[in-house]
């Protein structure tokens, strides 16, 4: 009987630290997607910004890029939503 108890005892913690887990990892998988699709929308955003200003200055991206302060590790991913855009 005692053997009993304890199997079950220990089974109600198992499934609990299981419940826990799964919380955990579905709690840092929806932050991480989020992330995620909030720097892709901001990223879009901005490359239309960009390509407004562009258009309404007459200007080329790389002077948009400058009044913008647009780090040169950025400009290349901006580019290549510009033209898709």
């Amino acid at each position: 009987m005692g053997d009993i108890f304890f199997d079950q005892i220990f089974a109600d913690e198992y499934k609990q630290r299981i419940r826990e887990n799964k919380e955990r990892v579905t709690r840092v998988v929806t932050e991480r997607v989020t992330r995620d699709v909030k720097e892709q929308v901001t990223k879009e955003v901005t490359s239309n910004y960009i390509r407004r200003l562009m258009d309404s200055l007459n200007v080329e991206v790389n002077k948009v890029f400058e009044l913008l302060n647009i780090a040169p590790s950025e400009q290349e991913e901006y580019i290549r939503l510009i033209k898709h855009t």
